[in-house]
């Protein structure tokens, strides 16, 4: 059996694993999560919660499902809900094989009634140029109001916040805005192929920066599936200051149960990257998040538990027959504008020309100081 893993696709085309399944045609696909919304299907009902509300939507008229409900609305919230962007995705009937997924620390669940729906849209509007938020008036009416607070910070409103009238707690879950229902792989299931089974535990974690595996794996399984990492093990991070973000729980399990390999993502620089634990192989799959151009993702066999980690890159304006030699004039363009210190004389503005060119990033510069110092590698493309 052929299984695709990947993690944290984030920013990348969701078009790139549509190829990767054309070009390597496994059998199923493992995605340990975050930004799972992009993969998700909007069904017929939703869920809109509010401080004091969760109501089921109608799809795609956002009307309740219970017409009685529709005196909560006031008309400003009626015709700004309809203005909504909703697009039902439909990548996974295009990918046309299983999709088996976790969720990641950036997905946020709510459990009602039994199931699993996960947040859409985070309630949060531009409105004539005001930022704007679901909420609710003094009698309880759902509507729009003015807010100078960002969405994530909206999912996370502390009890110093003093716009605590946009705090949401009702039922589960962390913040306000739409959700749409979702079926993770959590606990142990199996994956079949004709005769051949393999079992997999899937890892629910926490939402938030110090997320935590909320169902530890309690037996044998032959994947861990988790989007956190084991603790100490492809978990270093510095983004908000250096240190192991890993899962204490699932390091235990591993160590106790030893299952033949563990997949993972969460630190996006240690993607792409294999370790072992004694004989288990954990793996981190994730992609970057500020680079789209490409993606991490891993090849396992289940016939020889053989793994490949592999790249899948963006195609791009660099497979244009004689585009290196446009790119290489303009980054001498810019070279000379440095030295001469007057790119007003070239009567172009390279900065402008070079941002232009999309889907190209430009490399950060070497320091603030010297931004782009005595090296003329500081100034290149990926």
């Amino acid at each position: 059996m052929k299984i695709l893993a990947l993690s944290d696709w984030r920013i990348q085309p969701l078009e790139m694993i549509i190829d990767l399944v054309e070009a390597h045609k496994p059998d199923a696909i493992l995605y340990a999560g975050d930004d799972l919304y992009r993969f998700i299907p909007l069904d017929k009902s939703l869920l809109l919660k509010t401080p004091n509300h969760l109501l089921n939507l109608n799809y795609p008229d956002m009307k309740p499902v219970l017409g009685k409900q529709n005196k909560l609305f006031t008309q400003e919230f009626k015709k700004n809900i309809r203005e909504l962007d909703f697009q039902s995705k439909d990548i996974l009937q295009k990918l046309g094989i299983p999709f088996y997924y976790v969720n990641g620390n950036d997905d946020d669940f709510l459990l009602h009634d039994s199931i699993y729906y996960i947040r859409i849209h985070t309630g949060y509007f531009f409105i004539n140029g005001k930022r704007c938020t679901i909420t609710e008036t003094p009698e309880g009416r759902i509507t729009i109001k003015e807010t100078d607070i960002r969405p994530y910070l909206f999912s996370k409103i502390s009890e110093s916040n003093p716009n605590e009238d946009l705090k949401t707690d009702v039922t589960s879950g962390i913040g306000g805005g739409i959700y749409a229902p979702i079926s993770p792989s959590f606990g142990k299931f199996t994956i079949q192929k004709k005769s051949e089974e393999i079992t997999i535990f899937g890892c629910e974690c926490e939402f938030g920066l110090e997320s935590k595996i909320k169902n530890k794996p309690t037996g044998y399984a032959d994947i861990y599936f988790s989007h956190l990492p084991p603790l100490g093990t492809l978990d270093l991070s510095v983004r908000f200051g250096e240190c192991h973000i890993g899962s204490k729980k699932l390091l235990d399990a591993i160590k106790k149960h030893h299952p033949k390999l563990v997949i993972c993502g969460h630190s996006h620089r240690w993607g792409g990257i294999s370790e072992k634990i004694g004989d288990t192989l954990v793996i981190n799959v994730s992609s970057p998040d500020r680079d789209p151009s490409y993606g991490n993702y891993a090849l396992i066999d289940t016939d020889d538990w053989s793994v490949e980690m592999k790249t899948v890159e963006e195609k791009t304006m660099r497979t244009i027959r004689g585009i290196g030699t446009i790119r290489s004039k303009l980054k001498g363009k810019r070279w000379d504008a440095i030295i001469n210190k007057s790119p007003e004389s070239m009567g172009v503005n390279i900065d402008e020309t070079l941002i232009n060119l999309s889907p190209w990033k430009q490399r950060c510069p070497i320091s603030p100081e010297e931004p782009y110092g005595d090296n003329r590698k500081s100034w290149c493309w990926y």
